[in-house]
């Protein structure tokens, strides 16, 4: 079985990475988006390893049981998310394109607020407005009202995505069929001129498999990678062959946490790759260990046959180096930086 380790010292690496990007000041709104998702697959990633039946972080909740399922659940999360970050941040897009993107997802962030909302409202009778004095308002009351207030506000944030996303010169490029689309939130991909119309990624404007070939990953091996991971996720007739797993020193489940980690590990390096190119003036300590596995666990997805070549930071400035303060396993201290 995949040992945790090498997972907990790319996951310690992370989470210093994002504690210090987390602390700079960006105005591009990709940029909030980037750190957004990568502190997301910072806490995917420690939730891979707190059900890894071999980590010091493991507490079963029996002695007979595994859960190989909420791994595969969570390494799909972050091979989603380390797609995602690259086709924020890092495609070579046009500064108007990129810009478009970010928009895009943001109108159809408030969309589905507004979807969510209206199922809310629906069969009940109108809400009262938000107070414009909070001062009476009971304590047990302050959730409710809150969530009053964002709704309340949802149609105004609507209006501002859709007046940006009607001023992008990428927008405007595109033909009525598309603006529609886009206008509406919906998912729109384009190929070859072609339009095609999907719900299944709502909000992107390139198909899934188009992402991770952008990113770099072999599209067969991402789509077996989502297909088998994705098999784990759902209550559909192979999903429910795969509960046996549940069961310790099962082959399936060995197997299936061996296969989870191994794509967590390669999308958390792939990840902070991508994030130290960035923001290349990162400060963060990055021994020689580390330096071999952001080399060599990405191939997984990118499909070489060796170690990449050249800097494991993508250029960034993040040093590399023996660390002055690890702990006995090598790795290093929350105050290293």
């Amino acid at each position: 079985m995949a040992a945790p380790h090498d997972l907990k010292r790319l996951t310690a690496l992370a989470f210093h990475l994002s504690q210090d990007i987390d602390g700079k000041d960006v105005t591009e709104g990709y940029l909030t988006f980037a750190r957004a998702i990568f502190r997301g697959i910072c806490f995917a990633a420690d939730a891979v390893l707190r059900l890894h039946p071999e980590s010091c972080y493991y507490v079963p909740w029996g002695r007979h049981t595994w859960n190989p399922t909420g791994m595969a659940a969570l390494a799909r999360v972050l091979l989603d998310g380390c797609v995602g970050l690259h086709y924020f941040a890092l495609d070579p897009v046009p500064p108007d394109e990129r810009e478009c993107r970010f928009i895009i997802a943001n109108l159809h962030c408030m969309r589905e607020r507004e979807d969510s909302a209206r199922m809310m409202e629906a069969g009940r009778p109108p809400e009262p407005p938000p107070p414009d004095d909070w001062s009476g308002v009971p304590l047990s009351e302050y959730p409710v009202m809150k969530a009053r207030l964002e709704r309340s506000l949802i149609p105004d944030q609507l209006a501002f995505w859709k007046q940006q996303l009607g001023s992008n010169k990428f927008f405007l490029s595109g033909s009525p069929k598309e603006r529609a689309k886009w206008l509406d939130g919906k998912g729109l991909y384009t190929k070859q001129g072609q339009y095609i119309g999907s719900q299944q990624d709502a909000g992107f404007i390139l198909r899934r498999r188009e992402r991770a070939r952008r990113a770099g990953i072999l599209c067969d091996t991402y789509d077996l990678l989502y297909r088998h991971l994705s098999s784990h996720s759902h209550i559909a007739a192979h999903a429910v062959s795969q509960l046996r797993a549940f069961h310790p020193d099962d082959r399936y489940s060995r197997e299936g946490i061996e296969l989870s980690v191994q794509v967590a590990c390669a999308a958390v390096a792939l990840a902070i790759r991508y994030v130290s190119q960035v923001f290349p003036d990162c400060d963060v300590c990055i021994t020689p260990d580390l330096v071999v596995m952001l080399n060599v666990y990405p191939n997984l997805l990118l499909g070489l046959p060796g170690p990449l070549q050249g800097s494991a930071n993508g250029g960034g400035a993040a040093t590399e180096g023996q660390c002055s303060c690890t702990d006995e396993e090598g790795d290093c201290q929350p105050e290293c930086r």
